[in-house]
C-alpha cells in the first residue's frame, strides 16, 4: 500500500527566487507551491543570510572521504 503518490525526480538546479517563482540556470521560471521548511523561515537569497552563511563557511574546516 502506498501512502501517497511519488513523482518521478526531475533533475533540475534552482539559481534564484523571488516570491514564489523559483528559475532554474535555463531561465525557465517554477512555481514554488510546496514551500519548504527553509523557504518559509528564510526566504530566498536575503542579503542577510547569505552573508551570514558565507561568513560561517569560511570558518569551518573541509573534509572529503576520498582522495580526489
Amino acid at each position: 500500500m502506498r501512502l501517497w503518490q511519488t513523482n518521478p525526480l526531475q533533475e533540475i538546479t534552482l539559481v534564484r527566487g523571488q516570491g514564489c517563482t523559483v528559475w532554474d540556470e535555463a531561465g525557465k521560471p517554477y512555481l514554488d507551491l510546496l514551500s519548504g521548511t527553509w523557504c518559509n523561515v528564510l526566504g530566498y537569497g536575503h542579503p542577510r543570510w547569505v552573508e551570514a552563511i558565507q561568513s560561517h563557511n569560511r570558518l569551518q574546516a573541509r573534509a572529503y572521504p576520498c582522495p580526489c
